[in-house]
């Protein structure tokens, strides 16, 4: 059966699209235009896959077709003409931005699916990567090559199609953003790509030029963002209509199958020829080749188009095509709407134009058919003479074109204004041969270069790349740069991490490679000491920082058998918890959560008829613990209130046997003062004892590492006191200093030098913290090396954008928002085609950065969780993908608890506290009197009490029920949890005790996304328990592949200032720069004003190339709305270094505004 189809469209759901694109309109349009087979599009969005399991049924094998009560209206509407069948193709355009060698990419894929099945698995499996429900053509973070392999490990027969192959800006071989080759992209799974799709910017002779893309179908769709645009490109086959029967064809790539296309005249397509846009520049490859790649208006990098794309990577001459092989016809055709537009000489949208349209549809069928089989005569038999004429110019390829380039469509004319007015005066026709317009006239570019070149105010216009990829002039590094992330380390890291006795004591700036000096010295202890690693440890304050000192350690020990695994390495708390066990105390104690604690504590303040607030007295406690105080100390300081609740928590706290996480440390440090055989046994394993971050120790952790360290020859120490940002948890940077005084003979060693960060992000860095009297009085306490305001900068900063911190003021909280995801659509070179249509506003001058950047190498810093609200908001909204760190607020929804509760249930030691938390609340509830005679009767039994399994026979009525229906669960779940990942043993979990989906569903999704970041269920817990801020990541990557494990997945990281610590990026976004946040001021309480001043410093310092901060004119705090002025430590950055800019005035045609608007 021979058929056209066009698979590659949208729907409404898509972004820049009509309102019109629902099924019905797919439907008619279909009809009008002559298309059988058309694709759904979009169908990952969920409202509108919903439309169309509503409105669709199955039809053929793959196909569908609008259920008859939903398609009778439409078709009585249509002409009998184009009365012919229309079936639908499940179809989706997926983007992909992401980072491979070293270059962002940035690529669309079609996906095709035979059935629902198969798109809700998919769907499933993609919405746990990016966020589907924003745009129609979700973005995602996602290496193409993973996307493939998830489409096939979805459905083995999924047709998988690289999207307008071509494109520069979104596409597998674009100029911009691409591939030199297709196995680049897809490596090893290309060979599972049946086609590839030309674009409208090429045609199949420009495809054949590259012997590559033989062993492919070349198809053309029409990539429609309005019904009428369907089938301006297509795809003919004469096949089987079915889904099987459109793949083998083009499988198999047979001439009798797959017939051939339907194709614009490239010329037409908006990425033909070179140019740039804005500067009115179009220009063919010879003459970019001639200039450098340079626009001679503004000296900027010009887009690459097709035409130039093309000659690139060809490797036959033009006009040449492999001879052994039958081909596929072709068709080049133009919109008849078009053609009868300029054969009547007004707009193809006019109401004339529109009635001829309908006119020659209703006498000789759909448009397709008109455009290719019906005769001159037969149009001109329908009163239409000069569009009789036009199509047969349209056939014969006498047309006038003017080239489209960097995004702007190309003009097509069959009839100039001349010849109109001589057809209608005169009746004649007279040939006209196809011809390409000249754009410009011809230059001597050489000449412009070395204008641009000589112009004293243009330095940087120069930097930019010939065609062939190589840079015509090379930029010297910075004086005396050396990378920290291989080769031989510095001669002050090097002195750090070979010194022979200890302790040593190295103050190290952000960027100086303290990571990477401790572990080498971790290195240099075992392989040129001899030290046994089973002596060494390390301590980190995140399981994070843990994870990246292991796999450091695997690359510099590979020939090591054991070496990396057998060096201890974790967070204080966690080696407490190893090495306590390690003693033989095996009983690990119930360790309650924050918010369990926070329940015990309250029942403590209400035993004591204390009138503290249960929050306050919390914290309190918390920060006496760090500091090493019990409850007797506080009643000798005449705290006789708080001491008492402090007595009585830990009292009920030995009562179920359990502590709260402070007591991990407390106990164990408590344990090695008053045991010498347990300390002597934990120092065979502390011999060698380093410890990073070391700013951050408070008074039990200082007392622990003296412990443990003996005399301190092994003991190794590395921090940064201006990067102290913890002291409201008791850290203290003084203890650099008194290590000093406590070991008199310490090595002390200075990294000065910051590996990290450009030029004018370390000045601006040292404008703050060198601001700070008692940030100067630390600096010659410890010795800090790093930048001050005195040192003259070594070179000058030319005064561009992107070599300055921009500062960006919005009005309100919600336009800093938006403000902040346009910065990263302009970072990554534009999230769609239009932004990247759009180009960067000249005014910036970013030195040709713009699109360079991946998501993954952007971070954005806020310094409340209150703040993450608003932009979690607008990146849902924008569709771009986003992980955000820390965070914990949602492990207060009761759904969150219940389960947290019985998978903690599940996995550790039976005690009653555990089984309390299973039955509070949720499917296994027996209610607070319940819960009374449970604890009774446990603390009845005596030590029989403990045997749990036995208290459901003594516990009567609805509550033993409950106890046994618990108990039958736990049974069926053991098994799950030892075998599954724990984001599927919760996924069901939820679906069998989830009940109605409510306001905490979503809470409950980001518990599956903290899942996923682990591979069993107690290490889930732990890090739910453990982990600090920054190890606690909804990364919505609930899937990996086999080559991108969780976690890789390309996305913008959205964390607070204090997560950030110890994290690196690019690209650093600061949010909420004013006076109440930078500075924090909270109601009733006094803020350190110089811990905020270095966590400024630690959130600038993060950065390695750019850094925007941003801040709003209004905010909504404290129930107030407020007008902060901006933060008084900006005040500090030199003047020369800072851009001020109005967020609104970054310019935007209004036909592109982000949707947030």
């Amino acid at each position: 059966m021979r058929f056209v189809a066009d698979v590659h469209l949208h729907s409404r759901h898509s972004r820049a699209t009509s309102k019109e694109l629902n099924p019905e309109n797919l439907f008619k349009w279909s009809a009008l235009k002559g298309v059988n087979v058309v694709g759904t599009a979009d169908f990952t969005h969920p409202e509108w896959l919903a439309e169309l399991k509503e409105k669709l049924e199955p039809a053929e094998e793959g196909l569908f077709r609008l259920k008859p009560e939903v398609a009778a209206p439409v078709e009585a509407e249509l002409p009998n003409t184009c009365r012919g069948a229309v079936r639908f193709l499940l179809s989706v355009e997926i983007s992909s931005i992401y980072k491979k060698n070293d270059r962002t990419r940035k690529v669309h894929n079609v996906v095709i699916l035979p059935d629902f099945a198969s798109a809700d698995e998919l769907n499933r499996r993609l919405g746990a990567i990016g966020n589907l429900k924003s745009d129609g053509r979700p973005i995602l973070g996602l290496d193409s090559r993973d996307l493939l392999e998830i489409c096939l490990e979805v459905c083995e027969d999924v047709l998988f199609i690289p999207a307008h192959i071509w494109t520069p800006h979104f596409a597998a071989l674009g100029s911009s953003s691409g591939f030199d080759s297709l196995e680049e992209c897809y490596e090893e799974l290309l060979p599972h790509i049946p086609a590839v799709e030309t674009g409208l910017s090429s045609d199949p002779p420009m495809n054949r030029r590259l012997s590559a893309l033989d062993r492919f179908a070349v198809v053309s769709n029409s990539d429609a963002h309005s019904p009428r645009k369907l089938a301006r490109e297509a795809t003919c086959f004469d096949t089987e209509l079915s889904y099987p029967g459109i793949l083998s064809a083009l499988r198999d790539r047979d001439p009798k199958r797959f017939t051939g296309t339907l194709e614009f005249y490239p010329e037409e397509g908006k990425y033909h020829y070179d140019g740039h846009r804005k500067c009115g520049v179009c220009w063919k490859p010879e003459q970019t080749l001639a200039a450098a790649g340079l626009c001679p208006e503004c000296g900027r990098k010009l887009t690459v188009g097709v035409l130039h794309r093309v000659e690139k990577l060809a490797d036959r001459p033009e006009g040449v095509d492999a001879e052994s092989e039958s081909r596929p016809e072709f068709e080049y055709l133009i919109p008849l709407a078009e053609v009868i537009s300029s054969s009547v000489g007004v707009g193809p949208n006019s109401k004339k134009v529109q009635t001829i349209y309908h006119a020659l549809l209703g006498a000789l069928g759909p448009e397709l058919d008109v455009l290719r089989m019906a005769t001159p005569d037969e149009i001109a038999a329908c009163g239409q003479l000069i569009v009789a004429e036009g199509v047969r110019r349209m056939r014969a390829g006498q047309v006038h074109i003017e080239p489209g380039f960097d995004g702007e469509f190309g003009r097509i004319q069959v009839f100039s204004k001349e010849e109109l007015v001589e057809l209608e005066g005169q009746g004649r026709l007279f040939e006209m041969p196809r011809e390409v317009l000249p754009s410009t006239e011809e230059i001597d570019a050489a000449a412009v270069v070395q204008e641009i070149a000589t112009d004293p105010g243009d330095g940087q216009r120069v930097e930019t790349l010939l065609d062939s990829g190589e840079a015509i002039a090379q930029l010297p590094s910075r004086p005396g740069r050396v990378d920290a992330s291989g080769g031989e380390l510095d001669e002050e890291q090097w002195r750090g991490g070979a010194a022979k006795d200890g302790p040593v004591v190295v103050v190290a700036g952000p960027g100086s490679g303290k990571t990477r000096t401790l572990t080498h010295r971790i290195a240099y202890l075992i392989l040129q000491r001899g030290v046994d690693p089973g002596r060494i440890t390390a301590v980190t304050f995140t399981n994070r920082a843990a994870g990246e000192m292991v796999k450091r350690l695997s690359i510099l020990l590979p020939a090591t058998p054991g070496s990396p695994s057998a060096v201890r390495v974790g967070t204080f708390h966690r080696l407490a918890l190893d090495l306590t066990r390690l003693l033989g105390r095996t009983e690990r104690p119930v360790i309650l959560d924050a918010l369990e604690a926070r329940e015990v504590l309250t029942a403590a303040i209400q035993e004591a008829s204390s009138p503290l607030q249960a929050a306050s007295a919390q914290e309190q406690i918390s920060r006496l613990k760090a500091d090493g105080l019990s409850p007797e100390d506080v009643a000798e300081d005449g705290e006789a209130a708080l001491a008492a609740v402090y007595r009585a928590y830990q009292e009920r706290l030995s009562t179920f046997g359990a502590c709260d996480f402070d007591d991990i440390l407390l106990d164990f440090l408590k344990l090695l003062e008053a045991d010498a055989a347990a300390l002597a046994r934990v120092r065979e394993h502390t011999e060698y004892l380093l410890v990073d971050e070391f700013q951050d120790v408070n008074a039990v952790q200082y007392r622990l590492v003296k412990l443990m360290a003996g005399q301190g020859s092994g003991l190794f120490v590395i921090g940064d006191p201006n990067q102290a940002i913890y002291g409201f948890r008791g850290a203290d940077p003084g203890y650099f200093q008194s290590l000093r005084q406590d070991f008199p003979a310490a090595c002390q060693v200075k990294l000065g030098r910051n590996y990290r960060s450009e030029e004018h992000i370390i000045r601006a860095a040292a404008g703050v913290i060198g601001s700070g009297d008692g940030l100067r009085a630390t600096r010659v306490a410890v010795g800090l090396p790093g930048p001050s305001l005195e040192e003259p900068a070594p070179h000058p900063l030319p005064a561009t954008a992107s070599l300055r911190i921009r500062l960006l003021t919005a009005a309100s909280e919600l336009a800093e928002g938006i403000a902040v995801v346009r910065e990263v659509s302009r970072l990554v070179g534009g999230s769609d085609m239009n932004q990247a249509d759009l180009g960067t506003d000249p005014g910036l001058e970013l030195a040709g950065k713009e699109g360079q950047y991946a998501f993954g190498d952007i971070a954005v810093l806020f310094r409340t969780g209150r703040q993450a609200e608003v932009l979690e908001e607008c990146f849902l909204k924008e569709g771009l993908p986003y992980r955000l760190i820390g965070q914990r607020g949602f492990m207060e929804a009761a759904s969150v608890r219940q389960a947290l509760a019985f998978c903690r249930y599940l996995t550790e030691r039976p005690s009653i506290w555990r089984l309390l938390e299973a039955v509070r609340s949720g499917p296994f509830q027996i209610g607070q009197q319940g819960r009374a005679m449970l604890l009774e009767c446990w603390m009845s039994g005596g030590a029989r009490g403990v045997e749990l399994t036995r208290l459901s026979e003594e516990i009567p009525g609805r509550e033993r029920k409950a106890l046994q229906a618990l108990a039958e669960a736990a049974k069926r779940y053991r098994p799950f949890a030892q075998e599954s990942r724990p984001d599927d043993l919760l996924r069901q979990w939820q679906a069998e005790y989830g009940g109605e989906k409510g306001e905490d569903d979503d809470a409950f999704g980001r518990l599956i996304d903290v899942a996923a970041g682990a591979d069993y269920l107690e290490g889930m817990l732990n890090t739910v328990l453990l982990g600090q801020e920054a190890d606690l990541e909804r990364s919505g990557n609930r899937f990996g592949t086999r080559s991108r494990p969780r976690g890789q997945i390309e996305a913008v990281r959205l964390m607070t200032m204090h997560a950030a610590k110890g994290l690196e990026f690019p690209v650093v976004l600061i949010c909420g720069v004013e006076d109440g946040l930078v500075p924090l001021t909270e109601e009733g309480r006094a803020g350190d004003e110089e811990e905020e001043r270095r966590l400024l410093y630690v959130a600038l310092t993060r950065a390695r190339e750019e850094v925007v901060m941003f801040r709003a004119r209004s905010r909504m705090r404290h129930g107030k709305r407020l007008t902060p002025e901006v933060s008084r430590f900006v005040n500090n950055i030199p003047v020369e270094l800072l851009l001020e800019m109005e967020a609104d005035n970054q310019r935007r045609e209004r036909s592109h505004q982000l949707s947030l608007f």
